[in-house]
């Protein structure tokens, strides 16, 4: 369910939206000045929300939790109160999904220690430099790349220095970002002057081996490029896209200090269908050699609890414009495993069909292929489910086959017979039939045959 309330709301009250499972995105008018304590605390399902700037005041002086356990929130972008410009307590703790924090960078003063605690999946962040008494980053993604939390802080309060492509990428819904100005974020007077200060790293294009000292192909200190942070964003423009891959086409194939790739980012961040198409056609199209494992992509998702509409629009997309295939079997062993059970019966069944999909397709008979697609999840455990649809599967499939080679013989037989009628008429008849070619006889004698009529009360008999 999708939630946008109306202009001239001013409050969203304590609690307002406390559990609220059935919520999956919302959008807050501009007028909205508070947002309460718990105000949309464990509404588990939220992934995407949309927070005007001019949020006057966060909970209370205890705290804030507003979006406290939305555990399938992947980004949240927010500008701290002009009025004391602090990050609330624990505003988004315990949320397990959240990736992405866009905060704007102006008058930032203070982030409170348990604003992002238990964010698991935490790691496109940046913390502006006059940003005081911040907290911790224990269990979070970045301590796979730095030892302490002071190596955190320090790294992100100087992530895009030096970087201004990323810069202007990260913060691009604060300024609203244009085409033109992406088009003209690297100035030759900026690219020399930085070049003659510091040493820039050179990356290959794949193509082929010369060497580029482009700003833009960069990666900041968490190995992203813009393009990462582009598809972590909380905002989707598709013509921006189009300028970051024509300009740094490499940011397609490189991987940030996680090992992902842009698309991961966008796929996981509920990127609307038409930029992750974009991502995936751009990919095939640049480096058509560099095959992407759209497997480990979709377990990668699956790792990350998205939701079954989003892998089910993954499944789709990757079916109509990718020229890699999924490799079903290593995914049916995955979502198998004890430790990734929380998939519904309803998930797992269009799993097992999407595995099936191009057999089933095969099988011409309307009755059997329903057969094959309706059988319940909730009569069999996974592994047993996954079996028996490949055994059903198997025995029509070998019927199917008997079933086309005895129609065949049938059609065949008809078509000789009607040839033979045909043949001995035309020859014991002087008429204008003699004249016609032989092989247009046959072909006549085959429309003629009756098979259709034939076959339609066969069929139903061999079945």
């Amino acid at each position: 369910m999708e939630i946008e309330l109306s202009d001239g709301l001013l409050e969203i009250g304590e609690e307002a939206f406390y559990g609220c499972n059935c919520l999956k995105q919302i959008t807050l008018p501009s007028t909205v000045r508070t947002i309460s304590h718990r105000a949309f605390y464990n509404a588990a399902n939220i992934s995407t929300v949309h927070l005007p700037d001019n949020i006057q005041k966060f909970g209370n002086r205890y705290g804030c939790e507003a979006f406290s356990r939305c555990y399938k929130l992947a980004n949240f972008r927010m500008s701290p109160p002009r009025n004391n410009s602090t990050i609330p307590n624990e505003i988004v703790c315990m949320c397990m999904n959240l990736f992405s924090m866009e905060i704007a960078e102006r008058d930032v003063r203070f982030l409170n220690s348990n604003a992002f605690a238990f964010c698991n999946s935490l790691r496109n962040i940046a913390i502006p430099h006059n940003v005081s008494n911040i907290g911790w980053f224990y269990r979070t993604d970045l301590r796979q790349l730095f030892r302490t939390d002071n190596e955190i802080i320090d790294a992100l309060q100087h992530r895009f220095d030096n970087l201004p492509v990323h810069k202007m990428v990260y913060y691009k819904s604060y300024n609203n970002m244009t085409v033109g100005q992406l088009n003209n974020a690297e100035g030759k007077s900026l690219r020399m002057r930085l070049a003659s200060m510091f040493s820039v790293r050179r990356i290959s294009t794949g193509k082929n081996n010369e060497q580029k000292d482009r700003l833009g192909i960069q990666q900041d200190c968490l190995g992203m490029t813009p393009l990462h942070i582009m598809a972590c964003s909380t905002e989707h423009n598709i013509e921006l896209y189009r300028v970051l891959v024509e300009k740094y086409p490499e940011n397609l194939i490189s991987r940030d200090g996680w090992g992902a790739l842009p698309l991961f980012y966008a796929v996981w961040g509920n990127a609307p269908d038409e930029i992750v198409q974009f991502l995936i056609e751009s990919h095939q199209s640049i480096y058509p050699d560099r095959l992407l494992d759209l497997t480990d992509i979709l377990i990668f998702l699956a790792q990350k609890n998205l939701s079954f509409d989003r892998i089910r629009s993954f499944i789709d997309i990757q079916e109509s414009f990718a020229k890699q295939t999924i490799d079903w079997a290593r995914f049916i062993l995955f979502v198998c495993d004890d430790l990734y059970n929380n998939y519904t019966d309803e998930m797992f069944l269009f799993i097992l069909q999407c595995r099936i999909r191009k057999r089933v397709n095969a099988i011409g008979i309307k009755k059997w292929r329903d057969t094959i697609i309706n059988i319940s999840a909730k009569e069999f455990s996974k592994p047993r489910l996954a079996s028996h649809m490949d055994s059903n599967l198997t025995k029509y499939e070998k019927e199917y086959i008997n079933l086309k080679e005895a129609t065949t013989m049938i059609e065949l037989t008809l078509w000789k017979n009607q040839m033979t009628e045909n043949f001995q008429e035309v020859d014991g008849h002087n008429n204008k039939r003699a004249k016609i070619d032989e092989t247009d006889r046959r072909k006549e004698c085959r429309i003629n045959c009756g098979a259709h009529i034939v076959i339609e009360h066969v069929l139903p008999y061999l079945m």
